[in-house]
């Protein structure tokens, strides 16, 4: 797992955790119980502070990533794109941007969670690219980040979506709020060429104009470093067909098959791969593979477990 930018192991200190419980994926919810969500976040405008302020003493609460959820949500209801610097200031982008730069850059790539408790869970979430609503539709279906709900972000947070940078600010705000509880993984689109081709650099320039430059190369600060390697491993796929090949329909990364996830299950000593990066689009010229219809699809079942792709945004264009 790639965490944007590094994470090793992340031990919780201030509690006495056991046992790891099973990974749940985000359901839908009933439609009625999400409206009245939706809501209350909307109904909430005229009492919302705007613009967004920086706690004197540097330290987030869950008041105010809540006040930031409901303002994010209220202006992408109300106000043009061009708008979003008069609620959520620029100086008030840097601190959050410094503080998980701070988090981030301290970690290795590999992160382990353990020592969860027997009544923890784990909430493992796909591609969002941009869909700011789904995002507050995942958390209203799971419920928030807390002492014994953990959130595993798979990455691609950005780019395609009309509000990747409101999903992506929400994450970082989690991420300063709850640093082990909620992990943020790199996805092949938390790059400089992913988002300069596919629509997250417009967007910024968009939305902060003569600062958005200044705001982007900040966003990509928090996940930016070496792309050969990482880049090459997070553009592969699974395939139906035994062994490695090139996979000829991205132009970068491999194929693997399931004799490759049994390899890599049976040395790790593991049960269950989880990956997201392919959405219904990608799947439509899959032959052999399930589409995503249901948000994920299990594509390897193989002596030592399985390999599930994960996909998180259904309001996906």
């Amino acid at each position: 797992m790639y965490e944007l930018v590094n994470n090793r192991s992340d031990k919780v200190e201030d509690t006495n955790f056991e046992a790891a419980t099973q990974p749940i994926f985000n359901s839908l919810p009933s439609i009625a119980s999400y409206l009245e969500f939706e809501h209350n976040l909307s109904s909430q405008s005229p009492q919302l502070q705007t613009p967004i302020d920086w706690p004197l003493d540097g330290k987030l609460t869950l008041n105010w990533v809540q006040s930031l959820m409901s303002v994010f949500d209220w202006a992408s209801r109300n106000l043009e794109p061009t708008q979003l610097p008069n609620v959520f200031l620029v100086e008030v982008f840097d601190s959050l941007a410094l503080f998980n730069s701070k988090i981030l850059h301290k970690k290795a790539n590999c992160v382990t969670i353990n020592n969860l408790a027997l009544e923890s869970t784990v909430v493992v979430v796909g591609d969002l690219h941009g869909q700011l609503h789904d995002l507050f539709f995942l958390l209203h279906d799971a419920g928030f980040p807390s002492e014994n709900r953990f959130f595993v972000f798979n990455g691609d947070y950005v780019d395609r979506g009309a509000w990747g940078l409101e999903s992506f600010l929400i994450l970082l705000a989690w991420k300063v709020l709850m640093p082990k509880r909620v992990y943020l993984l790199r996805g092949n689109h938390e790059s400089k060429y992913c988002t300069s081709v596919y629509g997250f650099e417009k967007e910024v320039l968009t939305k902060y104009n003569d600062r958005g430059k200044h705001v982007y190369c900040k966003c990509l600060g928090c996940f930016e470093g070496p792309n050969v390697i990482p880049g090459d491993v997070l553009w592969s796929d699974p395939s139906i067909s035994p062994g490695l090949s090139p996979n000829i329909e991205r132009g970068i990364g491999l194929l693997w098959g399931p004799d490759c996830t049994e390899d890599f299950l049976k040395n790790c000593q593991l049960k269950l791969i989880i990956r997201s990066h392919e959405g219904p689009d990608a799947r439509e010229n899959r032959p052999g593979l399930g589409g995503m219809d249901e948000g994920y699809t299990i594509d390897h079942i193989v002596e030592s477990g399985k390999l599930i792709t994960l996909f998180s945004a259904p309001d996906y264009p």
